[in-house]
C-alpha cells in the first residue's frame, strides 16, 4: 500500500521557484558560508537593540540585500547604524527608532517583553504549553483527530488553530526563565541523520525539517524559525558553497544556544497572522506550521 505524503510536503514543489524572494541571501563573493551567514535566517533571534531588530527587519527585505552581516553592523555605533539603515528602511517602509527610543535588550526582559497581547497566549500557556479552555458549546461526539492531509477541518484564530476538539497555540519567543537551564546544556544538540542514498532532496529536507523546528522550540525560539521553503534555499545554499549542511546547523543551533542564554530576546518581531488556513499545514501530529515563504508561524498543541 503507497503512503501518501502530508500535503505540506509536496507545497514546497509549488513554491520553489520563489526562493530567489527569500529574506535569506549568500553573498556572491563568498567561497564558503559562515556560521554567522546562516544565522542571519534566525536574525530577531540575535537582535539585541531595537536598531538591531529594525536592521533584521530590513535585511528580510530586497532593499536590505546589501546591508552588511549583523555581527559587522553591531561593531558600528548607533549613530552610524542609523546612516548604514536610512536608505534601504526607508526603501522598505521599515521605521527606524527614534534616537532616544534606543535601549538594549536587557538579559532580564522588559514588561513589554514579557506581556503577551490579548490575542497571544498568556505566559502560563507559553510556559505550560496547556490547551485554553474550550468553548462551553461542543459538537455531540469528538470528531476523530485530523490526519496530516485534513487542515480544512480546522479554523485559523489569529494567535490559535482549532481542529475539532483540539487547539494548536501560536509559539512565540521565551525568555529565558520560562525555559529550564537543560535546553541551554551541552547535550542539547541539533543533529540531522544522514541523508540516506538514493533519497531525493526533498524527501531528506521533509524528514528533518520537524526536528529543526521541535529544537527551535525547546529553546524558546518560537517565533524566529524559518520557513520549509527558507530552509531548503539554505540547504542549496551550503551545498552549493561546498559545505556540510548537518554540520552547519548543528554549528548554528549552538551559537543560538550561547546567544539566547545570555540575552533577552522579544516575544514577538511582527504582530501578523497567517492570512488563512491554507497557508497551513500539518508538521507532526502536534504541530502546524504556516508560512507565506518569508514568514514562518509555529502551532502547537
Amino acid at each position: 500500500m503507497t503512503t501518501q505524503k502530508p500535503r505540506w510536503q509536496t507545497k514546497i514543489c509549488r513554491k520553489w521557484q520563489l526562493a530567489d524572494l527569500l529574506a535569506f541571501s549568500i553573498g556572491v563573493s563568498c567561497t564558503a558560508i559562515s556560521i554567522a551567514t546562516l544565522a542571519d535566517a534566525n536574525c530577531h533571534a540575535l537582535a539585541r537593540t531595537d536598531l538591531e531588530a529594525a536592521y533584521c527587519d530590513v535585511r528580510a527585505t530586497p532593499a536590505g540585500k546589501k546591508l552588511p552581516s549583523l555581527g559587522d553592523f553591531r561593531k558600528n555605533t548607533p549613530g552610524m547604524q542609523r546612516l548604514i539603515l536610512k536608505k534601504p528602511a526607508k526603501k522598505a517602509g521599515v521605521e527606524i527608532p527614534e534616537q532616544n527610543a534606543d535601549r538594549e535588550h536587557k538579559t532580564s526582559g522588559t514588561a513589554a517583553d514579557k506581556k503577551l497581547s490579548i490575542q497571544e497566549p498568556n505566559s502560563n500557556e507559553a510556559k505550560t504549553n496547556k490547551s485554553p479552555p474550550t468553548p462551553t458549546s461542543r459538537p455531540s461526539a469528538r470528531p476523530a483527530r485530523p490526519s496530516f492531509s485534513g487542515i480544512d477541518r480546522c479554523s485559523l484564530l489569529k494567535n490559535q488553530i482549532q481542529c475539532g476538539y483540539d487547539y494548536y497555540l501560536l509559539r512565540v519567543n521565551l525568555q529565558n526563565d520560562a525555559l529550564t537551564p537543560a535546553v541551554f546544556s551541552a547535550e542539547n544538540r541539533l543533529s540531522f541523520p544522514a541523508r540516506n542514498t538514493g533519497e531525493a532532496q526533498l524527501d531528506f529536507l521533509s524528514r528533518i525539517y520537524p526536528q529543526y523546528i521541535e529544537k527551535m522550540l525547546a529553546i524558546g525560539l518560537g517565533d524566529s524559525t524559518m520557513s520549509l521553503t527558507r530552509f531548503a534555499a539554505t540547504y542549496d545554499a551550503v551545498e552549493d558553497a561546498g559545505g556540510d549542511f548537518n554540520t552547519r546547523f548543528a554549528e548554528m543551533y549552538e551559537m543560538l544556544k550561547t546567544e539566547k542564554s545570555h540575552n533577552a530576546i522579544r516575544t514577538r518581531y511582527n504582530q501578523n497572522y497567517p492570512q488563512d488556513i491554507t497557508a497551513c499545514q500539518f508538521l507532526t501530529s502536534t504541530i502546524i506550521v504556516c508560512d507565506n515563504v518569508t514568514q514562518n508561524w509555529v502551532y502547537e498543541r
